[in-house]
């Protein structure tokens, strides 16, 4: 037996060594195997690839006389060990080519990811070594079989004649996944931090190989969407590539959530003041203690993107180079004295007396017209009220907050930007940094408070910019129909948003009626991608009334054309694309 954690190597190693060997092997993977009838169609299908292709039909009595004369297991299901193939095989006069198994060794690999009862297949895995006479190699987790498994020891003692601890071979695994990797620049830059990536790896103590290798596949796709300018900084790229191996290890490791990676650093400034020993370690503290050669408190990238990154694959080429480039990496005197301050922990009494004012005087003379600096203006001043930098309370900044939100309303500065995606007003980061405090119930309160407020002056610019919307159905209707429909290719500005609700349905049919007739078609073909997801339906709802009224509308229209092309065109329109979309609220509702 082989035995040792997963992703340790012990399926890389025993190939490797059997092929250098010049041994031969049948192998079999018994991960998710639920019957015997399928280990040995395995086998067959090892031993005869040419019978067992789909071009091939055999018998059920053909293919139970080759395997059992190939290597005497059990076909029938009768106990016994069939030996003695019977009149089958000698009926079929079978060549020795097919039948000799000589100095095979059978190989069982992932016995405790076996979906069988593991004492029946140790059993059957006995038949071939105190029957038969064959030399067999089993590879196992054993930590994963004993808490399963409770007659698993005894069943080992009678077979299993030698175990072997695999244990991960770091140096040589890393050397053998950078000869794979095809882009010369990442192939380099691993060998120029090969040191670094071991330290990491032993740091996390998973000791699985497979999650390196995935790892190492991960982040040459981030690679090559990083700045070109990030690589003259040593210093940013190694924080970067090492940020990015420890969540990666952590989330396959199954440390690290998504919801917990998003929200790592609320934990950051937890404990500083406390003198209580027994104080519960937040998930920023575990992993910084983990991890003691990175500084989680500077996670360059947002968390949320990194989360997307980690767990889905996702990547913003546009957002990953302007949240590196607001990164302390960068920092110079052109750098904003809030993104400065966010950074008040690593800075000297002078630059922080300094750069606080500068703050504080934005905030009085009314300088920030930016929602999302204000909220971390006010995030950063809660931490250094916390830790009794500031003299204010949590209380009386938030107080002052709110009155600055009511100000950015009144002066129409608090609108959604271009996009009106509920995503604009992030929960936890912007910028590139994620907000102080975010998760602390006070200050959620007082971003519900800016986006119940965001959403009263959107609504209230709305009309307007409906009417801008109306313009471009007939100036440039092919991005009038991008902004409006979710795709990978356009603005899609509008694709969640209930903005046709606030155009009147008479402006939109005489708009609608003098398009030329792609344009036309173009139109009706917006509203079924519009519709056509559920996941956004639920914020459109509200355009369901309008869309009955532009219904009416367009019958109405087409009664009184309805011997010419533009009336069937409508008629076509109206069958198509509106009533369906109608009728899909009306099933949802």
């Amino acid at each position: 037996m082989l035995n040792g954690k997963w992703g340790a190597g012990k399926t890389w190693f025993i190939k490797k060594s059997l092929k250098s060997s010049g041994n031969k092997y049948l192998y079999v993977s018994l991960y998710g195997i639920t019957s015997i009838e399928e280990i040995e169609n395995s086998f067959f299908e090892q031993l005869h690839p040419i019978l067992s292709s789909k071009g091939m039909k055999l018998t059920s009595k053909i293919f139970k006389g080759v395997l059992k004369a190939t290597i005497k297991v059990d076909l029938d299901s009768d106990g016994k060990s069939d030996v003695n193939v019977g009149s089958t095989v000698p009926d079929l006069k079978l060549p020795e080519y097919l039948t000799n198994t000589d100095n095979y060794i059978l190989v069982f690999d992932d016995l405790e990811r076996c979906s069988m009862n593991i004492s029946d297949v140790m059993g059957y895995i006995n038949h071939f070594v105190e029957h038969q006479g064959y030399k067999v190699i089993v590879l196992a987790n054993e930590d994963e079989i004993h808490s399963v498994e409770g007659k698993y020891a005894k069943v080992k003692e009678k077979l299993i004649g030698k175990t072997f601890k695999v244990k991960a071979d770091i140096k040589s695994a890393l050397d053998n996944f950078i000869s794979d990797i095809k882009a010369d620049k990442v192939k380099h830059f691993y060998q120029s931090n090969f040191d670094y990536i071991v330290s990491i790896f032993e740091k996390a103590k998973f000791d699985n190989l497979r999650h390196l290798k995935h790892s190492l596949w991960d982040f040459e796709r981030l690679y090559s969407y990083l700045p070109n300018s990030s690589f003259r900084k040593q210093d940013l790229i190694e924080q970067l590539f090492g940020l990015f191996l420890c969540f990666s290890f952590e989330s396959k490791g199954g440390n690290l959530s998504l919801e917990s990676l998003i929200s790592l650093n609320s934990g950051k400034y937890s404990g500083l003041l406390s003198k209580e020993d027994n104080q519960k370690k937040t998930d920023f503290q575990i992993i910084s203690n983990k991890y003691s050669t990175i500084n989680f408190g500077e996670t360059i990238l947002e968390l949320e993107s990194w989360a997307e990154f980690v767990f889905h694959g996702n990547v913003e080429q546009a957002q990953i180079e302007d949240s590196i480039c607001k990164s302390r990496y960068y920092q110079d005197e052109n750098t904003a004295s809030w993104v400065k301050l966010w950074r008040f922990f690593e800075m000297n009494d002078e630059d922080f007396d300094t750069v606080y004012s500068d703050v504080l005087s934005s905030i009085r003379d009314k300088k920030i017209n930016d929602v999302n600096i204000l909220k971390h203006i006010i995030g950063t001043f809660l931490s250094l009220s916390d830790v009794g930098i500031i003299p204010e309370s949590r209380k009386e900044i938030l107080t002052s907050g709110i009155v600055y939100v009511d100000f950015l309303k009144n002066a129409g500065l608090l609108i959604k930007n271009e996009s009106f995606e509920p995503s604009f007003m992030r929960n936890s980061s912007w910028g590139g940094l994620g907000f102080h405090h975010h998760e602390t119930d006070d200050f959620k309160d007082f971003s519900q408070y800016i986006n119940e407020k965001t959403e009263e002056s959107t609504s209230d610019k709305m009309p307007e910019v409906a009417n801008e919307l109306l313009v471009l159905m007939g100036s440039d209707n092919m991005e009038f129909v991008r902004k409006l429909i979710f795709s990978n290719n356009g603005p899609n500005t509008f694709y969640q948003t209930p903005i046709l609700s606030h155009i009147d349905v008479g402006k939109f049919v005489t708009k609608l009626l003098s398009l030329n007739s792609a344009d036309f078609r173009m139109t009706g073909v917006m509203f079924k991608e519009r519709y056509s997801r559920d996941t956004f339906n639920q914020a459109l709802k509200s355009e369901l009334p309008w869309l009955v009224d532009l219904c009416k509308a367009l019958q109405k229209e087409q009664g009184k054309l309805s011997k010419k092309l533009s009336g069937y065109r409508i008629k076509s329109m109206i069958e198509d694309n509106i009533q369906p979309s109608i009728d899909i609220f009306k099933i949802n509702s």
